[in-house]
C-alpha cells in the first residue's frame, strides 16, 4: 500500500470514529423538571369494632326477618333490617384524614350495583353496607389502589375518630323465598391522607 492510500485510509477511519462518537457528546437540554413528593406515615391507628372485645376483625349480628317479609319486600333492599355499627380509631397521626375502603374478591356482588354482599346461606339474599348518610358504598373486588371509594373520609381529632356504618338484608331478583342462615365477610382497609 502506498503512502497516499494509508493517509487516505487513516483519515477515512478517524472521520467514522470521529461521527460515532460525535452524538454520544449531544446532550439533551431539559424542558423541566418534575418533583414527586409524599408521605409516609410511622403510625397508624388501632381499629375496634363494635363489640366489647375491641378487634380490629368483628361480627355485625343482623335481625331475624321472616321469609315473608323479605318477599312481599320485593327486590331491593330492606331497611327494617338495618343494622348500626361503628370503628373506632385510636392513636391516629394528628390531622390525618381518615376513610374506610371496603372489598371481597369473593362476596363484592357486582351484579346488584348496590355495595351488596353475597351470602353463603340463603341464595338470593344480599347483605347491604351503608354509610353514615344511608347511601350504599362501594365494595371492590380486589384490595383498594390509591384514595378509590374512601368512605365516611373524616379529620383525626384528639388521636381518633369514629366510622360509622350500617348493614341490611337486600334481596336479589333470585329470591325465592326460602329461609335459612345469611352469612358474609367483607375486608378493609383504614385510608390515610
Amino acid at each position: 500500500m502506498n503512502l497516499k492510500h494509508t493517509l487516505l485510509a487513516l483519515g477515512l477511519a478517524t472521520a467514522c470514529g470521529g461521527l460515532a462518537v460525535a452524538p454520544a457528546t449531544l446532550a439533551a437540554v431539559p424542558d423541566g423538571t418534575i418533583t414527586f413528593t409524599g408521605s409516609v406515615t410511622a403510625a397508624t391507628c388501632t381499629i375496634k369494632g363494635p363489640t366489647s372485645t375491641g378487634s380490629n376483625n368483628f361480627t355485625v349480628a343482623l335481625p331475624t326477618v321472616s321469609a315473608n317479609s323479605l318477599t312481599a319486600n320485593g327486590t331491593g333492599a330492606y331497611t327494617p333490617s338495618a343494622t348500626a355499627f361503628t370503628m373506632t380509631l385510636s392513636g391516629c397521626p394528628a390531622g390525618a384524614r381518615v376513610g374506610a375502603q371496603f372489598y371481597s374478591a369473593a362476596n363484592a356482588d357486582t351484579t346488584t350495583g348496590n355495595g351488596t354482599l353475597m351470602n353463603t346461606g340463603v341464595a338470593g339474599v344480599d347483605v347491604q353496607l351503608l354509610n353514615s348518610g344511608g347511601t350504599a358504598v362501594t365494595i371492590g373486588t380486589a384490595a383498594p389502589v390509591g384514595n378509590a371509594n374512601v368512605t365516611d373520609q373524616t379529620t383525626v381529632a384528639s388521636g381518633g375518630a369514629t366510622l360509622a356504618y350500617s348493614a341490611q338484608y337486600y334481596a336479589t331478583s333470585a329470591y325465592a323465598g326460602a329461609g335459612g342462615a345469611v352469612s358474609t365477610t367483607v375486608n378493609y382497609v383504614i385510608n390515610y391522607q
